[in-house]
């Protein structure tokens, strides 16, 4: 991966393979600012890329003007939960953005029926969403995060706490 990557948020896992053997892994959230992108990078127990995970290790997670992974969890199930921003395409600012993805970097389309959703929240106008943690709750997402318009003087906390996987089933890929 070439370019000025920087990681935003990281998390580990193990789950039994085979029964008697463990896998461990390291998932770290991965940013850059031009062109904006953002993705999961999955490493193996011993540091290197998994390669089994999604393509080749990372999972792009990139959509319409940009987005950014600021936040990860892992459910019990291991399932991975991201949580960030995401820059809608048109004139909308920036708005929570979910994901959540197998233990092998596959979308999980049980969430949402493809793995990822868009939630605005819009206070004071369109505003920047920018979620900065999230803690699971029943193994839901809880997501707080600041609301800021550049034309007032303004913050706010957002919170988002996802009840149902298909709660906003918008199509939204």
């Amino acid at each position: 991966m070439a370019g000025d990557w920087s990681a935003e948020a990281v998390v580990t896992a193990v789950r039994p393979v085979a029964g008697v053997f463990l896998q461990r892994r390291i998932f770290m959230a991965i940013n850059r600012t031009s062109p904006r992108s953002t993705g999961i990078l999955a490493l193996d127990g011993d540091g290197s890329i998994a390669t089994s995970f999604a393509d080749a290790g990372f999972r792009d997670l990139s959509r319409e003007e940009g987005a950014r992974i600021t936040t990860l969890a892992m459910r019990g199930d291991r399932r991975l939960v991201a949580a960030g921003w995401v820059d809608p395409n048109g004139s909308g600012v920036a708005d929570f953005y979910v994901a959540r993805l197998t233990f092998d970097g596959a979308l999980d389309p049980t969430f949402d029926g493809n793995g990822v959703a868009r939630y605005p929240m819009n206070a004071d106008g369109d505003t920047y969403d920018t979620p900065s943690a999230m803690v699971l709750s029943g193994e839901r997402p809880v997501v707080a995060g600041t609301l800021y318009n550049n034309g007032t003087s303004r913050y706010h906390v957002g919170v988002l706490r996802l009840q149902s996987d298909a709660l906003f089933a918008d199509g939204f890929d």
